[in-house]
């Protein structure tokens, strides 16, 4: 059976999917005597409820309850918008921008056609934190003058992290190259990868059994049945796609990144 990384209570809660809302009356009888009081819990559905009610304390009983139903039509038709898939890229992201604090956003365009290979993504990170964090320091560049054309020449995106560091650096240069780049893409794969189906995006989702044939004529598959429909069949076993990093996006601050010019 496969191992997902997060409980049917979690998901829920972080897609937005309704949960049901309880008002639930209890009589308590302890060292203060005989009493009852009201409270208001949200659980996942009603088999959770009734576990819950089933393993309350001996002390406690309920003796009534009701449904709680407030959301206006307006609210649910804005939770009816939220896209699980995206919630669950944006999910998976957040590990690795808890373990790497300078990486502020990652971002991926998810186009079934293109599922012939990894779907590229970009990794947007603050410069300045990533110095500190990585206690390394910017490249010299001395053929320019100002210390504003040195932060300005920075501003572009690189494939490595590395290519960020100055030169004379080379152990960190090494360490912030394709084993970095292989670091992070582990996290996301392996963690997109035991998702719910419904949180991912497979390969070649959405493409009609025409589509995949035509490709297949087009990427040369052989002339038979079996190679006609080799996406078809790759298609329907809904495989969730893989990442590969496209490049790192640098974000400027100007005044943070000037400490390293000035010393």
């Amino acid at each position: 059976m496969k191992n997902y990384i997060l409980t049917e209570r979690q998901i829920k809660e972080i897609v937005d999917q309704p949960m049901i809302k309880k008002g639930i009356a209890l009589k308590i009888s302890d060292d203060k005597g005989e009493y009852y009081k009201s409270v208001l819990k949200e659980f996942v559905d009603e088999e959770e409820y009734n576990d819950w009610k089933d393993n309350l304390d001996e002390t406690m009983s309920v003796i009534g309850e009701i449904d709680i139903e407030e959301e206006s039509d307006v609210l649910k038709e804005e939770k009816s918008k939220i896209d699980p898939k995206k919630k669950g890229f944006e999910l998976i992201t957040n590990v690795v921008k808890k373990k790497f604090p300078f990486i502020k956003n990652i971002s991926v365009e998810y186009n079934p056609k293109n599922s012939l290979r990894d779907i590229p993504i970009l990794i947007e990170f603050d410069l300045a934190e990533f110095y500190e964090y990585s206690e390394t320091k910017p490249p010299w560049r001395p053929w320019l003058k100002t210390i504003d054309d040195k932060i300005n020449s920075m501003d572009e995106n690189q494939s490595y992290l590395m290519l960020f560091i100055d030169h004379y650096l080379d152990f960190s240069r090494e360490k912030y190259g394709w084993e970095f780049n292989k670091k992070i893409l582990d996290i996301i794969n392996n963690y997109y990868s035991r998702l719910p189906k419904w949180m991912t995006h497979t390969y070649f989702e959405g493409m009609s059994n025409q589509e995949l044939i035509d490709l297949a004529i087009e990427r040369n598959r052989p002339d038979t049945n079996w190679g006609r429909e080799f996406y078809i069949r790759w298609r329907d076993e809904e495989e969730p796609i893989q990442f590969d990093i496209d490049s790192f996006v640098p974000i400027i601050n100007k005044e943070k990144l000037r400490k390293y010019y000035e010393e």
